[in-house]
């Protein structure tokens, strides 16, 4: 029973369902020979924290949980009595790939395509999938092994078959309230390509919240979305989904 039928007058306006960290490895990756190199080297000189990143942060996706999570999105998208009647907005959140190749960009986006086609119906802007993580930076191999093709690897990330918002606050989806009000959801990239950075994802989003330097991705993050969302005068509610968390007042 949803929680709705407790709370007297609730009506649902909109469900969001987030997806993230998807970390598809399409083929064997020749990146993976390198972890796993890189991963027992490690180990055997005793580097436990770079030996537990490797593993945790390269482990490739369960191939069936696309097949589970499709049913989730039916359940409550489709059949659900309550939930059903209102719209819908699938966001991912980037990491949709381990290694940022091109094969697994596009099976990835197979993916997140098919858990939206089970809605069955036209949801006008329902679906955003152009947030990437620090994995759809790495240039196909290690950032700390590749360092050299960073910058041309992040140059195409807004081309096909990634297509992703790179260092801008994207116009929000929108879902109308009452009284004239609107709920809006903005994007923001927040992933740092320097080589060790993005390595160290946790590292890289405190870099960016702290960094006063004018590099791309550690200008004002403020600034940037306050410009995006100036304008709007209607009574709004909204949420700024990223990759990495922020720890600034707004």
């Amino acid at each position: 029973m949803s929680y709705l039928s407790r709370l007297p007058g609730a009506e649902p306006v909109l469900q969001i369902i987030h997806v993230s960290d998807l970390h598809v490895v399409a083929t064997k990756h020749p990146a993976a020979q390198t972890v796993r190199f890189v991963e027992r080297w490690a180990r055997r000189v005793g580097l436990t924290g770079l030996w537990r990143k490797l593993r945790d942060g390269t482990a490739p996706s369960d191939t069936f949980a696309p097949v589970v999570f499709r049913d989730f999105v039916e359940r409550i998208t489709v059949n659900d009595p309550i939930w059903s009647t209102c719209p819908t907005w699938l966001v991912d959140t980037g990491d949709q790939t381990t290694y940022g190749d091109d094969a697994s960009f596009t099976l990835a986006r197979q993916h997140i395509t098919s858990f939206a086609a089970v809605y069955g119906r036209n949801l006008p802007n329902g679906l955003l999938s152009n947030l990437h993580g620090n994995h759809d930076a790495w240039p196909e191999d290690l950032p700390l092994l590749a360092r050299r093709r960073i910058p041309p690897h992040t140059a195409a990330m807004s081309t096909a078959p990634r297509d992703f918002a790179v260092r801008n606050a994207q116009a929000p989806l929108r879902t109308p309230l009452a009284a004239n009000g609107e709920i809006q959801l903005f994007t923001m990239d927040t992933v740092n390509d320097g080589a060790w950075q993005n390595f160290w994802a946790p590292q890289g989003s405190s870099r960016i919240r702290n960094s006063t330097k004018s590099t791309p991705y550690c200008k004002p993050i403020r600034g940037r979305m306050m410009r995006a969302i100036s304008g709007y005068s209607r009574p709004t509610i909204r949420s700024t989904f990223r990759h990495h968390g922020l720890g600034m007042r707004w």
